[in-house]
């Protein structure tokens, strides 16, 4: 990993732990795009094991989600704010959020 990727990547997750936000929206539009979704969501995951990491884009699929590590997926903008209210269900009723 170069010392930029690394160093945006801090940031990403910086960010996240600022906001204190419950879901966290990574997109890929082209495959390439996709290769550092893992490594952003195993960072993501260490700071913050609470926040849901929700995966959207054509190349997306149920499959990658689960071998990333993410907490769901979206086909569209439509479903992907369905998914953001199940997400938030879900944190609900781990109790981790009021």
């Amino acid at each position: 990993m170069t010392w930029e990727r690394m160093y945006l990547l801090e940031r990403f997750v910086e960010e996240q732990l600022r906001t204190n936000s419950d879901i966290v929206g990574l997109s890929a539009l082209m495959t390439a795009s996709m290769v550092v979704m893992p490594d952003i969501i195993k960072k993501l995951k260490e700071k913050n094991p609470d926040v849901r990491i929700m995966l959207g884009g054509a190349p997306i699929n149920q499959e990658l989600v689960e071998k990333y590590g993410a907490d769901g997926f979206a086909t569209s903008a439509g479903n992907a704010v369905n998914e953001a209210i199940n997400l938030l269900k879900m944190l609900k009723k781990e109790g981790m959020k009021e």
